[in-house]
């Protein structure tokens, strides 16, 4: 059964910060100390295991010192034997002096970490605020290009009227008072599969939800936990390429895949499906470049370009992902991520961006740390 839960994810309900405290960091590693031993017999199989904390606002991050904070984060994560644990930030649509110190710091003491990942959550926007957010982003990408680590650049995710509870990183985050348990499938093969033996993609999906919605709800509730629900989402991983599930999908269109029409169809049916069901996050087709070699051999082909997946984001709330940008100018930087901005404004629901700065020219192929290697592609 191609079939997997991508994400088995736990929502802590404290803050970096109070995970300093004895008594808490305590309680985390008591509740979820059996976590890992448990997942085993599951199926289906879970690929990785994580955690994320609550959002916490600079104001109260800035006096911290961060690095030695992060290095605490990660010990926790170690012992627990989770995969990666993700720690959202909180920023103003203003971008002040403590964002910014804020901001730059998380990411320095990220680098070291392989294992944290970092969103960077501004809620509400105005036209007015977006020069200064996409100025905000794209230092940091710039500063991180200095250096070209690529590799940082893909645990970090810039979240547009978040946070949002999600299993999915790096822009998950807890938005919860009780730990509760949250997954993400692997499926895109599950449903093809589906699709060729007849089997309408609705009921595809539903039986997908029932088949990872059982045992994890168990498992939540022998640890005393909340089943806080499923991302219906539909993400690829290389060869599971969600472009497949699409060209099975296509009705009477000759366009290449993917177009506005074949996703919106496919993200109204998840929309529908996840009022249904126990689901939580983003429910959308997910189009992360470097993840998915479908869309790479389009990269490369030249059908697809930078600005097609800024259009494709307009029905594709998860935005604009692990995109390598070619080398260019900050300014250059900068006025991609206003044009990104400007899609998220307009868009309804959160939208997360990541983007990865690279002193490469188009066409290129670029390594993105545990990523494989992935086309630059064309303005």
């Amino acid at each position: 059964m191609s079939l997997r839960i991508r994400a088995l994810t736990v929502a802590i309900p404290y803050d970096p910060v109070e995970l300093l405290e004895a008594s808490k960091r305590k309680d985390v590693l008591r509740k979820l100390s059996s976590l890992k031993d448990r997942t085993k017999s599951i199926q289906p199989p879970v690929w990785t295991l994580r955690a994320v904390t609550k959002p916490i606002e600079t104001e109260r991050l800035v006096n911290y010192n961060i690095p030695s904070l992060f290095v605490s984060l990660d010990a926790i994560r170690t012992e627990l034997g989770f995969d990666y644990l993700a720690i959202p930030i909180l920023l103003s649509s203003s971008i002040s002096a403590n964002d910014l110190a804020c901001s730059r710091r998380a990411v320095n003491a990220l680098k070291a970490k392989e294992g944290l990942f970092l969103s960077l959550n501004i809620g509400s926007f105005e036209l007015e605020d977006m020069p200064r957010i996409a100025g905000f982003y794209s230092s940091l990408l710039f500063s991180l290009r200095k250096d070209r680590d690529y590799a940082t650049q893909t645990r970090i995710s810039l979240v547009l009227k978040g946070p949002l509870m999600t299993p999915y990183f790096p822009s998950g985050a807890s938005l919860s008072d009780e730990f509760s348990v949250m997954a993400a499938l692997l499926y895109s093969n599950f449903l093809l599969g589906s699709i060729r033996s007849r089997i309408p993609l609705h009921e595809a999906i539903r039986r997908a939800y029932h088949l990872a919605a059982s045992p994890v709800s168990k498992l939540a509730e022998a640890l005393g936990m909340d089943f806080a629900g499923i991302d219906l989402s539909i993400s690829p991983w290389m060869d599971e390429s969600v472009i497949n599930l699409l060209k099975a999908l296509r009705r009477d269109s000759e366009l290449t895949e993917p177009t506005l029409s074949s996703i919106l169809r496919v993200n109204h049916l998840l929309e529908t499906l996840s009022s249904e069901v126990k689901s939580l996050g983003f429910n959308e087709i997910m189009l992360p470049l470097a993840e998915d070699n479908g869309l790479k051999d389009l990269v490369q082909k030249g059908v697809l370009r930078i600005r097609d997946f800024i259009a494709l984001s307009m029905v594709c709330v998860a935005g604009v992902d692990m995109v390598p940008l070619p080398k260019g100018t900050l300014g250059f930087i900068k006025g991609l991520v206003n044009e990104i901005l400007s899609v998220a404004l307009i868009k309804p629901k959160p939208m997360g961006i990541r983007l990865i700065a690279t002193d490469e020219e188009p066409g290129v192929l670029v390594s993105l740390g545990r990523f494989p290697e992935t086309p630059i592609p064309l303005i």
